[in-house]
């Protein structure tokens, strides 16, 4: 098969499901083909207990992220709990999904006293100069909170192609300090 055809091939969940089954040869064979994938594509990964991916170890979760396509316009992922590596990884990709439109984190943690918070203001840095993103769903993450809610405020207000944001699960007050952050905002950002 040519390249093109092997990556997008690589991009279904079920050919990434049956190459997680399989040993790590097979597995990074597939990665890396997806990885070389041009179609715009939606692709979502739900790791909780019982789904299809529940058995994928945080190592090849962390391959799994790092070799996602460049072309990704929507990406979820949710019930995520693999650390630091993991959301770095992701993060890394972020910067360079250059028709990402849509970013939705669900239950995803980074874990640890202040781990999240720092990743989260990592991803702010990078979501602050990215130039296609139009939604962003934070859902019971860690990566906002006290310690970083001044910087994402900034990144709320920087970016302007992003025009609905949610941050589900953050007290009030985080909440409240994000939309005074933003409220003078153009255009306004729809908050869910």
């Amino acid at each position: 098969l040519n390249n093109g055809l092997r990556a997008n091939f690589a991009c279904s969940a079920a050919s990434l499901q049956g190459a997680a089954k399989e040993k790590d040869e097979v597995w990074r064979e597939m990665i890396e083909a997806m990885s070389k994938g041009s179609m715009k594509s939606n692709m979502s990964f739900d790791f909780k207990s019982d789904g299809p991916w529940s058995g994928l170890t945080a190592a090849r979760a962390i391959e799994l992220v790092a070799h996602l396509p460049p072309t990704i316009e929507k990406l979820t992922i949710e019930n995520a709990e693999f650390g630091r590596e993991f959301m770095d990884a992701l993060i890394d990709g972020v910067k360079v999904f250059q028709n990402l439109k849509s970013l939705w984190l669900n239950k995803t943690l980074v874990g640890g006293k202040d781990g999240g918070q720092e990743a989260g203001l990592r991803l702010a840095e990078v979501l602050a100069r990215h130039t296609s993103i139009e939604g962003l769903i934070l859902n019971y993450t860690d990566l906002i909170g006290t310690e970083n809610v001044e910087q994402w405020g900034d990144t709320l207000f920087q970016n302007s192609t992003l025009t609905t944001f949610c941050e589900g699960g953050a007290t009030k007050e985080i909440v409240e300090q994000l939309k005074e952050k933003t409220k003078d905002r153009s255009p306004q950002l729809r908050w869910q």
